[in-house]
């Protein structure tokens, strides 16, 4: 019994260990960054998740965000949001600057701390399309399973898996791919049931 009691008393101190490491003042992280734009794309959506919905997200569902980020921006713009490079992954799509940076400092846990010499989005366009997306995933309580599965329906996603099964190093969703597949009627009938019909 007085074993049981102290190993109770233990764990409790464990958890709360873990707690204040977690929930210390957050302190922005200072790392080389790449010179593309995806990372910057990435706080602004970081923290509107945090700020506007009080939402703390991990790497995966950021990730998959972001994929539809793209392709929204691709099909109704022509342009896409961010230049960095897109894969197939088995449980959807990954960008690998992404997975670099988040991965290696938090693992699967919330994004909380900000990074240091991000610019910020300015592109008042480019930012309304990102809170749209945003929005309509916190109004669906999409997570990251379900945006997961929504990916792999039949889009860029599938055609890049399947030939990384035979030619690994040939997983990369190009903005042409998604431009084709998103640009399409297929594609937009997607978008539209999924994203945007909910965010007008």
């Amino acid at each position: 019994m007085i074993k049981k009691i102290f190993n109770f008393w233990k764990r409790i101190k464990q958890l709360v260990t873990e707690f204040k490491k977690r929930h210390r003042k957050a302190r922005p992280v200072d790392l080389p960054l790449p010179d593309d734009n995806i990372l910057d794309v990435a706080e602004y959506c970081i923290n509107y998740f945090r700020n506007r919905h009080h939402k703390l997200i991990d790497v995966h569902f950021l990730m998959k965000v972001m994929y539809f980020i793209q392709a929204v921006s691709l099909a109704e713009r022509n342009r896409p949001c961010f230049s960095g490079e897109i894969v197939a992954a088995q449980h959807g799509p990954i960008m690998p600057a992404l997975v670099d940076l988040y991965m290696g400092i938090y693992g699967s846990f919330p994004l909380e701390v900000p990074i240091k010499g991000l610019r910020p989005v300015e592109d008042a366009e480019s930012k309304a399309l990102i809170e749209r997306i945003c929005d309509v995933c916190v109004e669906q309580n999409y997570d990251f399973e379900v945006l997961s599965l929504i990916s792999h329906m039949g889009t860029p996603w599938s055609r890049a898996w399947n030939i990384a099964q035979q030619q690994p190093d040939k997983n990369e969703i190009s903005n042409e791919a998604l431009d084709g597949f998103y640009g399409s009627e297929k594609g937009l009938e997607q978008l539209q049931h999924y994203m945007l019909a909910k965010a007008a």
